[in-house]
């Protein structure tokens, strides 16, 4: 098995590109990490709040950057408010499974599942974001949300402040900020969910996203899906597919304002804001892997790592002095040596976040460069 290493760009202010330093950088950088930093197999995900980022790797074993003044990384601030390098969170005690299955990131808070189910939660939520009730705004050190279902947990995700969990039986349920109506439709006078809600969906869903106010989630096909919260803006509603458009989809992913699909001929589905480029160009084929950040994204097409959309921060590999770092209307192809394409290394995984992009590059050469 070819080994890998995690490379990084875009956003770095609070050292959430774990590259030992606080500068932006538009070039593909290898991350540093600790000496038994796994290197067998390729991130199991890739997930980034504001300003902090956890990679899971398929092992249970979860590593975290960034800021931490909430504890946000998983890590108590007594041993640091801020890192820039990656450092391990603690797993979870034994009974709960002794190491970590999903993960996802709000903007000062994080969510952890055990390989047994049992969730946690850590970081700063004044919307209800921690799950743990109204009287529950700041949780330093991991705590666990109260069990509230028997059934697997098959996936979770985070938008700004809200969150969202799908059960193996295809039930949706989710906490935090609701007034835009990101959580279902519930009564005037809650704004918020402070513990966890089943979202009433006439359908299995298989898989959800989070934008910053809106969900949207898809059945196991494609057949069905559908919007929550969108309130008319950015045509999210009015634009989004009929049903049956997106049977045989890959990968979902959601923007702030937009939702990106991979269908399975290597084909993209996107909807909704586009005012800096947020949407893929027309007549992008071929992809082969897609990660959709706050306001960009990446995607492996033709072997080729590309980018497009917001990039003030270098998070589309392009310098500030082009274009502001903007990608509108078109890719930007990331320098092939620096993203790691090297002779017999390639392109294993990507991720975006907050402003930020990864990539995990397998091979010899990537292994020893730097």
């Amino acid at each position: 098995m070819m080994k890998g290493v995690l490379k990084s760009f875009g956003s770095n202010g609070n050292g959430q590109l774990g590259l030992g330093h606080e500068e932006d950088t538009h070039i593909p950088t290898r991350c540093v990490v600790p000496t038994d930093f796994p290197a067998n197999s390729p991130p199991k995900c890739i997930v980034a709040g504001g300003n902090h980022t956890l990679v899971l790797f398929p092992c249970g074993r979860l590593f975290a950057t960034g800021l931490n003044n909430y504890g946000q990384c998983g890590i108590s601030p007594a041993t640091a408010h801020k890192f820039d390098t990656f450092h391990e969170v603690p797993a979870p005690p034994p009974e709960d499974g002794g190491t970590w299955e999903l993960v996802s990131a709000g903007w000062e808070f994080s969510v952890l599942v055990s390989t047994t189910g049992k969730i946690y939660v850590c970081g700063f939520g004044g919307k209800g974001e921690l799950g743990l009730g109204a009287q529950s705004t700041t949780i330093t050190d991991l705590q666990a949300i109260s069990k509230f279902t028997t059934e697997k947990i098959v996936q979770i995700a985070s938008g700004m402040a809200h969150t969202l969990v799908v059960l193996s039986s295809g039930e949706v349920w989710g906490w935090g900020t609701a007034r835009k109506g990101q959580l279902g439709v519930l009564s005037p006078a809650e704004k918020m969910l402070t513990t966890p809600r089943r979202i009433q969906i006439d359908f299995p869903v298989a898989r959800a996203v989070c934008g910053r106010e809106f969900s949207f989630v898809v059945d196991h096909t494609g057949e069905r899906h559908c919007m929550l919260g969108v309130n008319g803006r950015f045509g999210l509603l009015e634009q989004t597919p009929k049903a049956g458009e997106l049977r045989g989809y890959k990968r979902v992913g959601a923007a702030w304002g937009s939702v990106l699909v991979l269908m399975a001929d290597g084909s993209l589905v996107a909807w909704g804001r586009d005012d800096r480029g947020q949407l893929p160009p027309a007549g992008l084929e071929s992809v082969h892997d897609l990660a959709v950040g706050s306001e960009h994204a990446l995607a492996v097409a033709g072997g080729q790592l590309v980018c497009w959309g917001w990039g003030e921060h270098g998070n589309c590999g392009k310098p500030r002095s082009q274009d502001g770092g903007d990608v509108r209307g078109e890719v930007f192809a990331v320098d092939a040596a620096a993203a790691g394409r090297e002779s017999n290394s390639r392109l294993a995984a990507i991720g975006a976040g907050c402003a930020t992009s990864w990539v995990w590059v397998e091979g010899e050469a990537a292994a020893e460069d730097d």
